[in-house]
């Protein structure tokens, strides 16, 4: 949480966008150290059971609300103010987290370690190079996937082609790595055993979907507000007030109903649910009020984000009970890289048809060529959902309820 709050006040103070991308990379990774040790606390410090259930439905349903509230709060300072206030209030209300975490959260047995200790952990017991292979891979595919959205004739460059294959050299590389680490009982960043677990594989399979399509899809709603219908930051940000108030019910009732209806049953429904959001999307007249189209597409957006988030984390929990933070951290890490490049694909989808369209003119300057192009990228959301149903059905029909206690 410090780490995090530095990198969130120097976001605000970026001088330009290189320095941005750069602190949000190092934001990025004082993220990723929050969920998994979230995960490992909450498992090491409640019982298993209704109580268990209801910590990991308050735990997704803070995504939600946080989201809704931080938006809002980001379209008045755009509005009234600058950007920059964003981060500075998000970095303060960060700094008050931290310092109640010292007081709130409970000891670990590792702080009473010597510093020296601890940092002779740290460098024996991460597997670096398979950190930097993984990171290494997934910037390069992210960076080509940037350049193809900004048109087919940028891909085909020198500089673009060498750095493919270099991506492309990475996998095996990284494969190579983790499986000889894991055969000689090294720390391995992934171990490759992790992945002989079906319903593991399956969950991780479907967050990738889950959080690309959700990131993608409310990308191009906030476009679709602002660049077709012409709204304001402020009025675009309150328009998404529907979503954060259905993603807080949704966490908060799938951790009360865990314990009654089948895993499989609820991320079916749910899957269903948000698969309205892109199919409304893409069949929407901008001329349409708000209430008639946009306001159901975004109360259905998170349904499927939030139910999966609390029971992966609860079948996560009892199917790897000797080490849930790894295979926590695991499940989180395909998420956000689903999330980056379900934003990516999407964005490459929106492109390609909105340049087509646009026939040499700029894109701006041709509304129709715009919205043919989010409606493809809305339609290959609805795809996409159609290959979570594929998933359940092969990986997790036999998975029954969770969140009982034993």
């Amino acid at each position: 949480m410090f780490l995090l709050t530095g990198t969130t006040i120097a976001c605000g103070l970026s001088r330009n966008g290189i320095d941005l991308i750069l602190f949000r990379t190092a934001q990025g990774l004082a993220m990723a150290l929050c969920l998994p040790s979230s995960v490992l606390l909450i498992t090491s410090n409640i019982p298993h059971g209704e109580y268990q259930n209801i910590a990991f439905a308050c735990l997704s349903a803070g995504q939600p609300v946080g989201f809704g509230f931080g938006l809002i709060i980001g379209g008045l300072f755009i509005e009234e103010r600058t950007w920059r206030y964003g981060y500075y209030l998000a970095g303060a209300l960060t700094f008050a987290i931290f310092l109640s975490a010292i007081f709130a959260l409970p000891t670990d047995a590792a702080e009473s370690q010597p510093i020296s200790a601890i940092l002779s952990r740290i460098r024996r017991d991460i597997d670096w190079i398979g950190c930097l292979l993984l990171s290494a891979c997934n910037g390069l595919f992210l960076y080509l996937f940037s350049v193809l959205a900004s048109g087919t004739h940028n891909f085909v460059t020198p500089t673009s082609l060498s750095l493919t294959v270099v991506a492309i050299l990475i996998i095996p590389a990284f494969v190579f790595w983790v499986r000889k680490q894991e055969r000689h009982g090294e720390k391995a960043i992934i171990p490759p055993s992790i992945w002989g677990n079906k319903v593991f594989v399956t969950l991780c399979f479907i967050v990738f979907i889950v959080w690309g399509c959700f990131n993608a899809t409310q990308y191009f709603i906030s476009l679709y507000f602002q660049l077709i219908q012409g709204l304001s930051a402020i009025q675009t940000s309150l328009r998404f007030l529907p979503q954060a108030v259905m993603g807080l019910g949704t966490s908060l009732l799938t951790g009360w109903l865990v314990k009654y209806v089948p895993a499989a049953i609820l991320i079916i429904c749910s899957a269903i649910i948000t698969a309205v959001c892109p199919i409304l999307m893409a069949t929407i007249d901008p001329t349409w009020s708000y209430w008639r189209g946009s306001f159901f597409a975004l109360s259905c957006i998170p349904v499927c984000a939030d139910v999966l988030f609390t029971v992966a984390n609860l079948l996560v929990v009892s199917l790897f009970p000797d080490d849930p933070g790894l295979a926590g951290g695991v499940f989180n890490t395909v998420s956000n890289i689903g999330n980056s490049v379900g934003l990516a694909a999407a964005a490459v989808i929106a492109a390609g048809v909105t340049n087509a369209k646009s026939g040499g003119i700029h894109p701006k300057d041709h509304i129709d060529a715009l919205l043919s192009g989010y409606r493809a990228s809305f339609l290959a959301c609805v795809v996409s959902n159609a290959l979570i149903l594929i998933g359940v059905y092969y990986g997790m029909r036999n998975v029954g309820k969770v969140g009982v206690k034993n």
